[in-house]
């Protein structure tokens, strides 16, 4: 059953999936947004406080229509990751699938309609513990795994529609994700004068913090750096802002659960494409609007034919299938052997894992739900 949003939630779905302000207190820089007559539609107007924001996003994510609200980290710049399957019986499925999910390396899981019916999304530091992890896993299940590193990313926005009225295509955005005045603004700063940025050491630790996330706190950025001991809440910001500007970060902003904004009929569609055509064929489904994943990946010859990939999500399976025609009919792949491989159930999904770093000790980061029993408590005072 799709999930039932307010206005307040509308909005911040609509608006922050990406572009997440990174100033000292972004959850009011977010509530006095909704006033600015140029940025919102009359419709999406109102008038929210700090607290209304920090509390409904603390709310979405305990019932988890936000898995997170942080950074997209660029797999292949961040660590190493990959896409792997294994072929189940149908029996075992469920105890395949929890041991699997066992491991904070995995971080995507979901059991789709295929002989491989089990695939997941592994990330870690690097390759070295990657494979390691792999062969873990099939020590423990039992089963080999089917290995796919990632080639080329084509697009990738998950970036998901919050209204029930006709899903409209999406128009392809540029990564990382800036307006053109932003990204002129800020190179004219750094000509002017050299930006304080983390030590590489405090920018490691930095991503261990946020791999779960930004703290659910009034100034998250603050609390950050005190974590990190020896660090400023600028020094935090500025860092975030290169890791988006290098790509390192493909965008900071809201995490959605999909499946619970009701997008249920997901699929993962894929194709043998000679590799002289692969490139144009990507191309031509990144600016087809009709996809959030488009990306080139390594065959498994001879269990696996396919290297093109694109994930389509929707609240109909009648309308994923009439997506993947016209994709044929776009790309020029009626002719090339493909399979479209539904999702059936999704087992698992959070932030990638780049660093098994443990977090600081000494200087650990606030439980997010003190703010809100303090708040529950004091409602008004701030």
């Amino acid at each position: 059953m799709a999930l039932q949003t307010d206005a307040l939630t509308q909005v911040l779905l609509k608006y922050y999936q990406r572009d997440f302000p990174i100033v000292s207190r972004p959850f009011q820089e977010i509530a006095k947004s909704f006033d600015n007559a140029d940025r919102f539609s009359k419709l999406d107007r109102f008038s929210y406080s700090e607290n209304e924001v920090l509390t409904k996003l603390i709310e979405l994510k305990s019932h988890d229509v936000l898995t997170r609200i942080g950074p997209i980290f660029d797999h292949k710049r961040a660590g190493a990751s990959l896409l792997a399957a294994v072929s189940v019986p149908h029996e075992k499925l469920n105890e395949v699938a929890e041991k699997i999910n066992g491991f904070a390396e995995v971080n995507h899981n979901y059991g789709r309609e295929h002989r491989y019916n089990l695939w997941f999304v592994v990330t870690a530091p690097n390759k070295l513990h990657l494979d390691q992890t792999l062969s873990d896993m099939e020590i423990m299940t039992g089963y080999p795994i089917l290995r796919l590193p990632m080639v080329k990313s084509y697009y990738i926005d998950l970036g998901f529609q919050v209204s029930h009225e006709k899903l409209m295509p999406k128009k392809p955005i540029p990564s990382p994700d800036f307006s053109e005045a932003e990204t002129e603004a800020e190179t004219e700063a750094e000509d002017s004068e050299p930006v304080d940025l983390l030590c590489e050491i405090d920018q490691h630790r930095l991503r261990v913090l946020i791999q779960d996330g930004l703290p659910l706190l009034e100034q998250p950025f603050k609390v950050l750096a005190d974590s990190l001991g020896f660090a400023t809440e600028q020094q935090v910001m500025n860092s975030l802002k290169s890791w988006l500007k290098s790509g390192l970060v493909k965008r900071i902003g809201l995490v959605t659960n999909h499946h619970q904004l009701g997008y249920t009929s997901n699929a993962m569609v894929v194709w043998d494409v000679p590799d002289h055509l692969i490139d144009k064929a990507g191309e031509q489904i990144k600016q087809s609007g009709l996809v959030s994943l488009c990306y080139q990946r390594e065959r498994s010859l001879s269990e696996w034919r396919y290297n093109l990939y694109c994930m389509i999500h929707s609240r109909d399976r009648v309308n994923v299938l009439e997506q993947v025609t016209k994709l044929n009919g776009l790309a020029n792949l009626a002719s090339m052997p493909s399979e479209t491989l539904f999702t059936v159930r999704q087992y698992k999904q959070k932030g990638g894992l780049y660093s098994v770093e443990q977090k600081p000790k000494t200087s650990s980061i606030p439980e997010q739900n003190a703010y809100q029993n303090s708040n529950t408590k004091q409602a008004g005072m701030m």
